[in-house]
């Protein structure tokens, strides 16, 4: 069954509004900026939008300092927290309170990626990664390509193939086809939920926050095999010892289904 998901491109692709799991997720010299008190915050409670200065206890734990607030909040409700910068740029932060104080209230980042995530034990769990070219990238914005689903269950193995497809056609827009016959890169899987996934890569000047992607993963679970090959746009990336960490975000979520053949997965791992 296709699905058209082309609706979904243009809130995702919003380069403005970067959201963060952890501090240490923001850039450097702003970060120094932030920790040292230098920014105020907005604050969305309730409706509402406040303006507070931060006190940041650590990488997921920051105190605001209110005792009005304080007074009126309840434990895990839910703060969203955005970051202004000096450019259009906004960090943004899903917050639940998590201790209430006569003059302040603490409160904990949550991971954006609500989803379980799957980790992968084996190192040689590989993916293939092939970067989408500026050309594409704009194409889809502008909805002169538009992004199908096609799942499958065939003979015992599940398929999830992402693709692109100039407005009301059925076959693969030509660049998308020629992009996938392309040499990929190769990464190694961290983790991977039904919304994303984590995966290391040599460092290449291509592989950037908003950068956006082709990934391929083969998975096998007894008698059963997955292939998934979804389109996914880099929201983060941390240098490590092995080159990159990057954390995805699928272009769509995947169907509950594939969440039990991930946990089938991990199991026999």
């Amino acid at each position: 069954m296709k699905v058209d998901f082309s609706a979904q491109i243009k809130e995702i692709l919003d380069k403005n509004n970067i959201q963060l799991r952890s501090l240490d997720f923001l850039e450097e010299n702003f970060k120094q900026q932030f920790t040292n008190l230098r920014h105020k915050a907005l604050l969305l409670v309730r409706g509402k939008v406040y303006e507070r200065e931060v006190n940041p206890v650590d990488a997921t734990n920051i105190d605001i300092f209110d005792a009005v607030l304080s007074g009126h909040l309840k434990n895990k409700e839910l703060v969203l927290i955005i970051l202004p910068t000096d450019t259009s740029k906004r960090y943004v932060l899903q917050t639940a309170v998590v201790g209430r104080f006569v003059d302040r209230f603490r409160l904990k980042v949550l991971d954006p990626r609500k989803d379980i995530r799957f980790p992968f034990k084996k190192s040689d769990c590989r993916a293939k990664v092939w970067p989408l070219s500026d050309h594409m990238a704009i194409k889809m914005q502008a909805g002169e390509l538009h992004a199908i689903r096609d799942n499958q269950d065939v003979d015992g193995q599940l398929k999830v193939i992402d693709g692109l497809c100039e407005p009301d056609e059925n076959d693969l827009a030509v660049d998308y086809r020629t992009l996938l016959t392309s040499a990929a890169l190769s990464a190694t899987m961290v983790d991977v939920s039904l919304g994303g996934a984590c995966l290391i890569a040599k460092r290449d000047t291509r592989l950037q926050a908003h950068q956006l992607l082709v990934v391929e993963l083969t998975l096998v679970v007894g008698e059963v095999s997955a292939l998934l090959r979804p389109l996914a746009v880099i929201r983060n990336s941390q240098d490590c010892e092995q080159g990159l960490k990057l954390h995805l975000r699928f272009m769509s979520r995947l169907d509950d289904e594939v969440e039990a053949f991930l946990g089938g997965l991990i199991v026999e791992e």
